[in-house]
């Protein structure tokens, strides 16, 4: 179908973005009507919100890289009307899910999953979609029987005003939770600024459901209008994209530069943290067994920083929680290893730290193997049971 509109690629095309690529996940939902009915009659079920999108940017680009494309260029004006076209897309953009199986993430539809599962910011269930296209979704948490299947439609590690902007902008709702309903956001002060004026409360927004909403010191009568909030985060936003995937120095100088103007836990920390973790283990400079005992140590407390808010706003046996753990027990082994023969930890002490890691380990173990083998976190799975056993088996010598 797409080869009558004679598109011509060259392969410098290829792995970029391309208005023609729009078209295609659309086209494969709308071609269920001929070839699984069932399928497509399901598909449609989902909501849509062509209504809302109407008239938005968003719709303009689908008319013009998709319904005219598809019905014009391609010649399908007979198989399909504008109004199913533009159901489609609807359907695609309120209830596709990020796919991360390949180094370029892609977009998938699955009905059942859209369809029962309703969004919170802290979920209640942690969603994983595998090489083979399957979801798996398992609970995070217990959840009785009645209860509602929660799953985080944006990215649990963004403040409230940039999650709302997200759930307004793309699934035209809102979220009204416990924690985008908190101005400390569940104690964690994921968004909050430090005061400039007393230096020592934070700077909060007074209703976080309103993007508009003055910001207010917990501990003066400070306050910030959401003008002047947005410049804050557009200026960092700026200096934190300018930022190197491996970069240490630049990602370290982020975290010491800004502490007189966001809270420890302000996400820019936090996303900050997570990469720097990353470095610290798999960049070929700083693999763990490289690492100076001053680096094991900055490694540790990145771990134990990352836990302490995941803990509260990504709880139970995520995904998350699995791997931040499996980053922790290594740089604790090797610190407690270099104590110990170096004089600095007595006997009693580096058997109080080998059963820290041990406790870490096993934890780990428990979240990661849930997952299938042939993924990462199954790779992680296997590692972390000869882990395990090394490490009892030192524990009882």
């Amino acid at each position: 179908m797409l080869s009558r509109a004679k598109l011509c690629f060259t392969s410098a095309d290829y792995g970029q973005e391309h208005t023609a690529y729009d078209c295609i996940l659309p086209l494969r939902c709308l071609m269920l009507k001929e070839s699984r009915p069932k399928d497509y009659e399901n598909f449609r079920k989902l909501e849509t919100h062509t209504n809302e999108l109407r008239g938005s940017d968003l719709w303009y680009q689908n008319q013009r890289n998709v319904v005219y494309f598809l019905r014009y260029s391609c010649r399908m004006e007979q198989r399909f009307t504008e109004e199913e076209i533009d159901e489609a897309c609807g359907a695609v953009i309120i209830n596709a899910f990020d796919c991360f199986p390949f180094a370029i993430p892609i977009a998938g539809i699955f009905p059942a999953a859209a369809s029962l599962m309703a969004h919170k910011c802290i979920a209640n269930v942690d969603n994983r979609i595998y090489n083979k296209f399957w979801m798996i979704t398992r609970a995070s948490l217990p959840i009785k029987q009645g209860e509602i299947i929660f799953v985080c439609s944006t990215d649990p590690n963004l403040g409230t005003r940039e999650r709302q902007r997200i759930l307004r902008d793309w699934k035209f709702s809102g979220c009204n939770c416990v924690r985008c309903c908190d101005p400390t956001e569940c104690q964690t002060y994921r968004s909050a600024l430090k005061c400039q004026k007393c230096y020592e409360g934070y700077v909060l927004p007074m209703k976080p459901l309103d993007h508009y909403s003055d910001w207010k010191c917990n501990h003066c009568s400070h306050r910030l209008t959401s003008v002047d909030v947005d410049k804050i985060i557009d200026k960092l936003q700026k200096e934190y994209d300018a930022i190197g995937d491996q970069d240490v120095e630049l990602f370290e100088r982020f975290l010491k530069s800004h502490t007189s103007l966001l809270h420890p836990n302000h996400y820019f920390y936090n996303n900050a943290r997570r990469s720097l973790n990353k470095i610290y283990c798999f960049h070929p400079q700083y693999q763990l067994k490289k690492l100076s005992p001053a680096l094991l140590e900055r490694k540790i407390d990145i771990c134990k920083k990352l836990l302490s808010v995941e803990d509260i706003l990504e709880p139970g046996l995520t995904r998350t929680r699995g791997l931040t753990l499996n980053e922790l027990y290594g740089p604790i082994l090797l610190l407690n290893r270099y104590r110990y023969f170096n004089g600095d930890h007595s006997l009693e002490e580096a058997k109080k730290w080998l059963l820290q890691a041990y406790n870490i380990i096993k934890e780990s173990l428990s979240i990661l193997s849930l997952h299938p083998a042939d993924t990462f976190e199954g790779m992680m799975t296997t590692i972390l049971k000869r882990t395990l056993q090394d490490a009892q088996e030192y524990i009882l010598d």
